[in-house]
């Protein structure tokens, strides 16, 4: 809820007021679980440049082959503190782990 491109934000779901600068208050041995994919990396900057290490978890379900998180990590290969990616599964599909992990290990060598 710190990700002022995605829910740091007024009025995210049931929250009545705002979220709007909840990452202020971040101790650099934070680490982000960063899970909206969808951004493709624009939000790593952000907490990059904050100095927080990052961990990109992406919701998989709508990517089963794996291509996000390989273009996902390529599009943040250049930006620091970025340890890992992890797979997610909101819906118990854990067939698509093999291909996802398969390109997650082919973006990470390059």
């Amino acid at each position: 809820m710190v990700d002022p491109m995605h829910n740091a934000v007024d009025h995210y779901y049931a929250v009545k007021g705002t979220l709007a600068g909840s990452w202020k208050g971040l101790d650099k041995d934070v680490g982000i679980v960063n899970w909206h994919g969808g951004l493709m990396g624009k939000n790593c900057k952000f907490f990059a440049d904050l100095g927080l290490k990052q961990i990109l978890s992406g919701y998989y379900e709508s990517n089963e082959n794996g291509d996000g998180i390989k273009e996902w990590m390529d599009k943040t290969k250049s930006i620091p503190g970025i340890s890992s990616a992890m797979y997610t599964t909101w819906e118990a599909k854990y067939g698509a782990t093999s291909p996802w992990a398969i390109n997650t290990w082919r973006a990470a060598r390059r």
